[in-house]
């Protein structure tokens, strides 16, 4: 008996990695195919040229973005890659519904594998992006090692984890009331400037980095930003790595409750749209 419960879990895992797998080819050929070189140009052009504005604003103009030494332009590679993963994600999890809809017909499809989907997708063009900005500023002199990878892969994957509890939640929030994705993404808007995305939390009072540093994703910006640093920073008032694995699997299992909460009328309502 136990031996056929194994075989019936290991082949829904199987079956659900061919889900993806098929899911995640399905997403890539829809975001570049037959649409051209500037397709290819503009994920890369969009968060190069961001970094390239704020290097001159912050370098040419306010002179700093960082104390303690941290260069601008390590600065806002860490801020902004990051944060268009976190920002895209939220903004395809609330589209993912519409965009599978008529794969939703089929008992194998469901909404938890098209986030799932989108989720990889995402990932993987962060790290296409930045292994490629990356990789430019090295061919002009400017090189950035990491002395902590495991921190670097550790605050990276929490945020992916964190993005995806919020995901599941706007998901299901803008399916049933969608004159809420208007204000999801207004508050991503307002999110990109307190979230550390072109500035280091070290250059703010003391008294407003703790109430900034409530915010998870600029937790995890400053972390992937402290991996880059060999000597010890001064304590930011609460970066913390625990605090952010914390508020990620909150987060998540809050987002989890409540997709699994409405599955059944969000699945239901969802094939009857098709």
């Amino acid at each position: 008996m136990n031996t056929n419960h194994q075989f019936k879990f290991i082949n829904s895992l199987y079956l659900f990695k061919n889900v993806i797998w098929a899911l995640f080819i399905k997403e890539i050929k829809v975001r570049f195919s037959n649409k051209g070189y500037l397709t290819y140009f503009w994920i890369l052009g969009e968060p190069l040229f961001q970094i390239g504005f704020f290097i001159i604003l912050f370098a040419y103009i306010f002179a700093r973005a960082s104390r303690f030494g941290l260069p601008i332009q390590l600065v806002v590679l860490t801020g902004i890659v990051p944060f268009q993963m976190f920002s895209g994600l939220i903004s395809k999890s609330m589209g993912a519904v519409d965009a599978n809809q008529a794969l939703l017909a089929y008992k194998q499809i469901s909404i938890f594998s098209t986030i799932i989907t989108r989720t990889c997708v995402e990932a993987f063009l962060t790290v296409v992006t930045f292994i490629f900005i990356y990789s430019l500023y090295c061919s002009f002199g400017l090189y950035f090692p990491i002395h902590n990878i495991l921190l670097f892969v550790t605050s990276f994957i929490l945020l992916i984890i964190f993005t995806v509890g919020i995901s599941f939640m706007t998901c299901v929030l803008g399916f049933f009331f969608p004159d809420s994705k208007v204000v999801i993404q207004i508050i991503i808007r307002f999110a990109y400037f307190f979230s550390g995305t072109i500035f280091d939390i070290s250059i703010l009072p003391h008294e407003y980095q703790k109430i900034l540093l409530y915010n998870p994703v600029l937790q995890a910006i400053t972390l992937i930003r402290r991996s880059f640093v060999q000597y010890d920073l001064p304590s930011y008032g609460s970066v913390s790595l625990s605090y952010l694995f914390m508020s990620s699997m909150i987060t998540l299992f809050l987002g989890l409750l409540v997709y699994f909460t409405v599955r059944d009328e969000f699945i239901k309502q969802a094939r009857a749209r098709t």
